[in-house]
Order: C-alpha cells, then sequence, then structure tokens
C-alpha cells in the first residue's frame, strides 16, 4: 500500500486503485493519441478569420480527414475540392458526430460527389453559432496523396423575404425586390420528375442479410438472406420554384423520426412497387422516407432546412438502405417496377402544387426468373404506358380492399364508418371469437386465408401509426406476414383450481416483448378470460364454445420479456368435460414488433379424477443443432412419448408446407442443402397426437 498526495489530499493507494488509475491513464493516452483531424471527435478547426477574409485552404492527410467549423455569418457557403484535387473525391458535413458513417448521404446535413467532374462542391446555407463537422475524402481510395480543399463564405441569402408573395424564399435574409404576387406571370412552380433514365442504369441485384431496421421499416418481407433488387431514386426540380419542405422541427407533420436510425425523413416521399401484368401490387415493394436535399451542388437545401432548388435534384443511391425491392418471394414471370416520387401530389411548406404529375413516376417492365434459387432479371425492350385505375398517365391511385378505384374503404374498419379506432378492434375480435367473420382482403392482413389475432394485431398497429387519417407507413401496407426466427414462446399451465373453476396460463419469452395471443384448451367450457400480468392495461379478451382463446394488449403495454416464465391470463371455466386440462394449440404468438413467434406447449396438463386435481407429464421438446442451418438439419425429439412413428412437418414463412414424412425414433438428420434460405417452423406429432413445434433457419 502507498500513499500519495492528489491535489492536495492525501490518498491511500491500494492494489485495486493503482490498476484502475493504469486503466484510466491508458485509455486517457488513446484518447489524446488520436491525430488531430483522424476521427470526428478530434476534428481539426477551421481558420474563421481566413473563412470571413478570403478563403480558408486546407491539405488533407488522412483517407477521411475531419474539421469542425462554427460559421460566425449564416449564409451560403461553398466547400470545394474542384481544381484542387486530381481525383476522385467526396464532401459530407454533419450536424453532430455519429456513432458509424457511410459512404453515401445517410445522416448528413449536406453531401455531394463529382459536382465538377470526379471533384466534389457544396454550396451549402450554414447558420451562424451551429457546429458542422465536415469530412473530406474520396471513393474507394481513389486519392493515394494528400488533396486539397477550401471553405469560402459567399454571402448571405438574397430572395423575397415576404411570406404573402408567391414567390416567397424562408432562407432568404435580405430582400432582393424580385417578389411577384398572384396572378403574376412570374409566380411560377415546382415540377419533380422521377428520373427514369438514372432508375434503368443503375439496376442490378445483390444479397442483403435483413437487419433489424430492415424489417422495422417494411424494406424486406422476412427475415434471412434475400435477394433485392437495387436501383437510385434521382429527383430533379425540373419547375421554375423551389420545391420547399423546410425544417422539420417548424413542420412536424410533415417529418418523421420514428425509424430505426433515428435520420429525420420527408415521410411517404417515395413509393416503389412491384406489379404484375394485371396491374396488382406484389408484396416486394415499400414506402420509403427521405431527407430531401440538394445534392447537384449548388443548391441551398440541406437535412436541416429540406427542398429541392429549381434546376437542382436529390439522388439517393443504389447502395443505400431501403434503395430496392424485395424479390426473395416472388415468383418467375414479368412485372413492372414503377418508382414514384410525392405520390400524392402534396403541395410544400409553401402550398406551391407541382406543373405536371405525369412525370412524378419512372416505370421499367422486367422478366424475372430463377435458377437454381438465384434470380435473374431482364429489362424488357417493350414496356407499354401506365395508366392507373382512374385512367392517369403514371397516376398513383390502386383499388381498395373492397375493389373500388381509389375507394374509401380501409383494411379492418369493420363498422364502414371510413375510421380505424379501437371500436373496429373490439368488432372484429368479438365477429373472429363467434365464428361470425368470414377472410376477406379486408380484414385477412397476412393474406393467408385465415383469421386470427394476428391479423387482429396488425390491425392495431396500422392504427397506431395512422398520421392524422392519411396513412404513409408501410404500417398500413397489406398483406404483411413475417416470422420472427431469432426467438420463440412457450406455453404452459401455471396452476390451476379445479373446485374455484380456474387456470392460469404462463409464457416463457426470454427475449421479446409479446402483445398478443391465440390459444385453444381442452378438458374445459371457457366462461371467462381476464389478464393477470402485472401493470398492462386496456387487454382485448374473448373466447368461444370451442375453447379458443383471444388476448390482445393495447399496443403501449405488453407483456415484457423475462428470464423466468410469468402468468399473463386465467381462464374460468363451469365444468370439466375430460380427465386432462390442456392447452392444445397455440394458433399464433405476436411480438411487439407484430411479427409472428414460433411457439411451443411445454410444461403439465392438468389431470382431474374424481374431483382431485394432479398433474400429468408432457414435456414438448425439440433441439436442433447448429441453428442456423447450412446442409444438414440435425434434431433430437427429447420430449416423453416420442419414441415411436413420428410425422414430421416442415413449413416455410408463409405458411406452405416443404415436407411431410413419417420418421421413427428421436434423432433425425435431414438434407436441406437444395432449400432456400429462411426461416421455417417444424413441426412434430408424435402416435399419442401430442404436436411439438420448432423453428429454425436455413442459411
Amino acid at each position: 500500500m502507498e500513499k500519495g498526495l492528489f491535489g492536495g489530499i492525501l490518498v491511500v493507494e491500494t492494489p485495486i486503485m493503482k490498476n484502475f488509475f493504469t486503466l484510466l491513464f491508458a485509455l486517457f493516452t488513446i484518447v489524446c493519441n488520436a491525430q488531430l483531424g483522424s476521427v470526428c471527435t478530434n476534428a481539426e478547426s477551421i481558420d474563421n478569420d481566413l473563412v470571413y477574409t478570403t478563403s480558408a485552404t486546407y491539405t488533407t492527410i488522412f483517407d477521411d480527414h475531419w474539421y469542425v467549423f462554427t460559421p460566425d455569418s449564416g449564409g451560403m457557403h461553398t466547400i470545394s475540392t474542384c481544381d484542387l484535387a486530381n481525383c476522385d473525391t467526396k464532401i459530407w458535413i454533419y450536424e453532430s458526430c455519429l456513432s458509424t458513417v457511410t459512404e453515401f448521404a445517410e445522416g448528413t446535413f449536406s453531401y455531394n460527389d463529382d459536382y465538377c467532374g470526379l471533384q466534389s462542391s457544396i454550396t451549402v446555407n450554414l447558420i451562424a453559432g451551429n457546429t458542422y463537422y465536415i469530412r473530406i475524402g474520396d471513393y474507394s481510395d481513389a486519392c493515394v496523396d494528400v488533396l486539397n480543399w477550401n471553405l469560402s463564405f459567399m454571402g448571405q441569402i438574397a430572395g423575397c423575404t415576404d411570406p404573402a408573395a408567391c414567390n416567397f424564399n424562408p432562407s432568404a435574409t435580405t430582400d432582393d425586390g424580385s417578389c411577384a404576387y398572384y396572378p403574376s406571370p412570374f409566380c411560377s412552380q415546382p415540377d419533380l420528375e422521377f428520373d427514369s433514365l438514372a432508375l434503368v442504369n443503375s439496376l442490378y441485384l445483390s444479397q442483403h442479410f435483413s437487419d433489424d431496421c430492415d424489417i422495422q421499416e417494411g424494406c424486406v418481407t422476412g427475415y434471412g438472406n434475400r435477394w433485392v433488387l437495387a436501383f437510385s431514386a434521382k429527383i430533379n426540380n425540373v419547375g421554375e420554384e423551389d420545391y420547399y419542405l423546410g425544417n422539420p422541427n417548424s413542420n412536424p407533420g410533415m417529418f418523421t423520426t420514428q425509424n430505426c436510425h433515428g435520420h429525420t425523413h420527408y415521410e411517404g416521399y417515395g413509393d416503389y412497387r412491384l406489379m404484375d401484368v394485371n396491374g396488382n401490387i406484389i408484396p416486394a415493394g415499400h414506402k420509403n422516407g427521405f431527407c430531401v436535399m440538394d445534392l447537384c451542388g449548388a443548391g441551398q437545401y440541406n437535412c436541416g432546412d429540406m427542398g429541392i432548388s429549381a434546376g437542382c435534384y436529390d439522388i439517393y443511391g443504389a447502395g443505400t438502405q431501403c434503395q430496392w425491392v424485395d424479390l426473395t418471394n416472388v415468383p418467375a414471370g414479368q412485372y413492372r417496377l414503377m418508382a414514384i416520387v410525392n405520390p400524392e401530389y402534396l403541395p410544400d411548406a409553401l402550398g406551391r402544387i407541382e406543373t405536371n404529375n405525369e412525370n412524378n413516376a419512372a416505370n421499367v417492365c422486367l422478366d424475372i426468373q430463377w435458377n437454381n434459387g438465384v434470380p435473374e432479371f431482364q429489362v424488357l425492350a417493350e414496356c407499354t404506358q401506365y395508366y392507373d385505375c382512374t385512367g392517369e398517365l403514371n397516376g398513383s391511385a390502386t383499388m381498395d380492399c373492397m375493389g373500388e378505384c381509389d375507394g374509401p374503404h380501409l383494411f379492418a374498419d369493420m363498422n364502414a364508418d371510413t375510421t380505424l379506432n379501437n371500436v373496429d378492434l373490439g368488432l372484429f375480435m368479438q365477429q373472429m371469437a363467434d365464428e361470425a367473420l368470414a377472410a376477406t382482403p379486408c380484414n385477412d392482413l397476412n393474406g393467408n386465408g385465415n383469421l386470427t389475432v394476428y391479423d387482429l394485431a396488425l390491425a392495431q398497429n396500422c392504427m397506431l401509426n395512422q398520421n392524422n387519417g392519411t396513412i404513409w407507413n408501410n404500417d398500413c401496407q397489406f398483406p404483411q406476414d413475417l416470422i420472427n426466427p431469432n426467438s420463440s414462446a412457450g406455453m404452459a399451465i401455471a396452476n390451476a383450481d379445479i373446485t374455484n373453476g380456474w387456470v392460469d396460463i404462463e409464457i416463457k419469452n426470454f427475449n421479446q416483448n409479446l402483445t398478443a395471443f391465440q390459444f385453444q384448451m381442452s378438458g374445459i367450457h371457457i366462461t371467462n378470460v381476464l389478464p393477470i400480468y402485472p401493470g398492462i392495461t386496456n387487454v382485448m379478451t374473448d373466447f368461444n364454445d370451442n375453447n379458443q382463446v383471444y388476448f390482445l394488449c393495447d399496443g403501449l403495454t405488453d407483456i415484457a420479456m423475462s428470464t423466468v416464465p410469468n402468468a399473463f391470463c386465467r381462464v374460468f371455466f363451469d365444468v370439466t368435460t375430460s380427465t386432462t386440462i390442456c392447452i392444445d394449440e397455440i394458433v399464433d404468438v405476436v411480438n411487439d414488433q407484430y411479427e409472428r413467434v414460433p411457439s411451443y406447449i411445454y410444461g403439465n396438463c392438468v389431470s382431474v379424477t374424481n374431483g382431485v386435481q394432479s398433474w400429468v407429464a408432457n414435456e414438448q421438446l425439440i433441439e436442433i443443432y447448429n441453428n442456423p442451418v447450412r446442409e444438414s438439419l440435425n434434431f433430437n425429439i427429447q420430449a416423453a412419448g416420442f419414441e415411436g412413428n413420428n410425422w414430421i412437418q416442415i413449413f416455410d414463412m408463409k405458411g406452405r408446407q416443404v415436407l411431410n414424412t413419417q420418421l421413427n425414433g428421436r434423432q433425425h438428420q435431414l438434407d436441406v442443402s437444395d432449400w432456400s434460405a429462411g426461416a421455417y417452423q417444424m413441426q412434430v406429432v408424435g402416435e399419442n397426437n401430442v404436436r411439438l413445434v420448432q423453428s429454425w433457419v436455413k442459411e
């Protein structure tokens, strides 16, 4: 033990403290040794005196060199490598240091590539006092030597500053006398055009392993390896006026940050559709949100003040996340890929409408084929013009769920009042439990021909994510059917009181919150179902004479994941109808991301003999080795009662049966080397008619 003075205080140093200070010093040394400019958090400062007198010129020494700049004056600033480098450069501007950055525009305040040949330049409006992080780099390590760049102040933005004028410029700080008022011929409008040539020339196929963000934002139609057809989205403003969206904080109704990456998006700005030869939309595309900004290098808009200047463009490259349609479950055939910008033809934040809507869409006709599980595509030379159901060229109108063109019918609107709310959810559950509801395109929201609590949960998710009655998001695009292969849920009888007529049902959910359940019991006549999980409110429950139980949380409070099983509902009954009370079947379990979760029954049935309660072993387990599976599916049936002949049934993510065979014994190996990648569900039915369920993934 040593003693020493630290800041005038006597410190007694133990071996543990000594190790702590050694580690702290090592971390301090690492941070301090990060070379100036090598990372965003140790960015090189810009000399403001140079910027506002002549211009500031700098030389990079890193592949990505970082600088920090806080403007003294608001207005237009130009950052450029034009005529200063002889290699392919890129420029990124950020408002903060992000945990990860990409080679494209994601998360940026502004971005440019190839404004002047292979070099780049950004002229952007920067606000005085705000701090910006500038990243100077290259494309695919194209610059082997250092490169030069400069930053200069171009002056304040001049324009019309009168909000009553038709050409009002909210970004302008000085009035240039250009204000015009209706019906002046100088009152022009924006015109957005989806660049069809950029789309066609950028098409390519790739494999993408979906992550949670892809699922949450509706970019893919399933988990695991996906085959996606990627393309660039270049939107030109060919009008004579800016398309202005403004600051997301000033216009919150037009934007969302409720996306996986947390970036501000102008919601519903892009709509990507894959249609068959009859014009039916195939579940493969999605609506996409964007940060709308000038990427021509000479505009004034960015992610903090969104828009596209007249004569400028915005572009999201084919390598950007979600710039694709998911072909994984698309059958071979001929299709039309249609990409639409501003599909609802909304005015901008200043009320200006586009002069022409026919150029908002780009179309390309494709022939898609599959060769040994790998898709191939060809662009068809002949692609007829597309007219929507109203007869509008390149229009975005579609049939509603009742088959009416651009009709008013909403999915799951049970009382047909053109509003989706909790009243509809209550009617949905009641009629489904009463078995008085037939599956239709308006209520069969996962499109499998059967109505379960999953359809009800999907309706609730749509209801919770509506945007003031206008449905923008992918949560309200149906059919959708997601099975999460990365988790499972088990259900068992936790407790029983035969005398007072109730059983408690518990759930195992170790890694995901759960929001909906449907299961079937036997041996009793159910009279009521009540939630008993602590903390959940506004739970909807129902049951029927077939002993089906329905349970739906309100989407705000769920059954939380837990390392131990938790009882979540109590099932009341008036009579027993058998000598055993069991959970016979789990129809559906739905997590809080509104995905189906593979489920299994475990634990014991309750035996009732002469009014005496006891427990009957009924453990149900399947162990799958090396899950995810590559070549062989190896599994062991661990539950009792499966020593003899068992039926093995395997279903894919769409519920299609891909295997139905009888095997003897517990341990088995199946060759699945030629099966498609994705999630599967195995069901094992023993000689005692007990069914086991387990999920697995094929890589």
